[in-house]
């Protein structure tokens, strides 16, 4: 069901799509075809602000029996989509027909109606996606928001153009690849709304990477990683130090008046001195306390060393990341602990707390003459991968 606005309401998943199943590239995020390995588009959706709404994701994918997935990953295709990694998954007339578990091989076969390269027998088909409904800009490859437990750093995603679903690496970056923007529920434009995602270029110019964005975008961020594989590598820092608290002043009054499990256990634990430090500190209109800050990034960081901060209830709520549930699986001891708990410091407080994983760029930068665009210039090394994080 068509909402305006570019959202388009699909009643089955209760989720609503983009009308433009490659917005990456309308607004200028990717410039070479919107290509983005899972990584880039992960990140897309979660800063996309579209409509009055900023809580997109990528679409889900759960188990195809609704239960636990079939992680085989085949050394033959699968055609009748009795697996998770298949052609025809959720087609009607197979074992799971109409599945609703996993949201683009449900678009594509049953609300769509189309055919995948492969029959059910493994016949070949000659024409297989025919029909892309009320949608623009459809591409071949899509990633999914469901992880693949036996390799950390692969992703589900489902080519449009084959009808197969699969997994890779999550830093693919081959040609085709890309994110489509859904959230749950039955969305319409929000009164007054309008798309506020400013547009940033991306181009190569020579060995450089150039990339550009209104100066009216503020709140841009350019971050780097040069970790390709969060499974291969320890990150986050053992400790805080006073310059990784980005918002003194919210993090001091979570300290002061705790309403999750994390700063309770926390704020529990910091010494009288700082917490009076804290009571008589008011952020509201004056600038941080570096006294303040110094001693409450020390506090955090002795207390990243007294144990684990990770418990159900504790970090209840609290989204962790790759990196986090990576880590948090080997059951850490010693130092890789203090490494846990800074993730999770960053993952309870990600407006708060400097993300440790990224470095940012400090590289060039340049204001047009005109004063309306800003420019910065990168050059990456052979060994490091760069990933781009848009937040307006």
């Amino acid at each position: 069901m068509d909402r305006g606005g570019g959202l388009i309401y699909d009643s089955v998943l209760n989720v609503t799509w983009l009308r433009d199943a490659n917005y990456a590239q309308t607004m200028g995020y990717q410039d070479v075809g919107g290509y983005m390995n899972c990584f880039q588009a992960s990140n897309w959706v979660n800063w996309l602000v579209y409509q009055g709404y900023n809580d997109w994701q990528l679409p889900p994918c759960g188990p195809i029996n609704g239960s636990a997935a079939n992680w085989n990953h085949p050394a033959n295709p699968i055609y009748d989509g009795s697996a998770d990694e298949s052609y025809n998954v959720t087609r009607p007339g197979t074992l799971y027909a109409n599945s609703t578990a996993t949201a683009l091989p449900n678009l594509f076969y049953s609300t769509l109606g189309n055919n995948g390269s492969y029959q059910t027998n493994g016949a070949f088909n000659s024409i297989a996606r025919t029909n892309v409904g009320p949608f623009t800009n459809v591409r071949s490859i899509y990633w999914s928001a469901g992880s693949y437990p036996p390799f950390p750093n692969h992703d589900w995603y489902f080519d449009f153009s084959t009808g197969l679903q699969a997994t890779g690496g999550m830093f693919y970056t081959t040609p085709g690849f890309t994110g489509w923007a859904v959230r749950p529920g039955d969305s319409a434009p929000l009164a007054g709304a309008v798309i506020t995602n400013p547009v940033a270029r991306i181009a190569w110019q020579g060995s450089q990477l150039v990339i550009s964005w209104p100066s009216l975008a503020a709140g841009f961020f350019l971050k780097t990683s040069s970790s390709v594989n969060p499974a291969g590598v320890t990150p986050g820092d053992t400790n805080l130090a006073p310059a990784d608290i980005l918002d003194l002043g919210a993090l001091e009054e979570k300290m002061r008046a705790p309403s999750d499990g994390l700063s309770t256990y926390i704020s529990g634990l910091i010494s009288p001195a700082v917490s009076n430090e804290i009571i008589n500190y008011d952020h509201v209109g004056n600038p941080p306390d570096p006294h303040l800050q110094q001693d409450l990034a020390g506090e955090i960081s002795r207390i990243m060393a007294l144990g684990p901060f990770y418990t159900s209830s504790r970090l209840s709520g609290v989204p962790l990341s790759r990196w986090t549930k990576n880590l948090l699986a080997q059951n850490p001891q010693g130092t890789a602990l203090l490494h846990l708990n800074r993730l999770l410091l960053e993952d309870a407080y990600p407006l708060e707390i400097y993300n440790s994983i990224w470095q940012t760029a400090t590289n060039t930068s340049a204001v047009s003459p005109d004063r309306q665009t800003i420019s910065v210039t990168i050059t990456p090394s052979a060994a490091s991968q760069y990933f781009i994080l848009f937040r307006y």
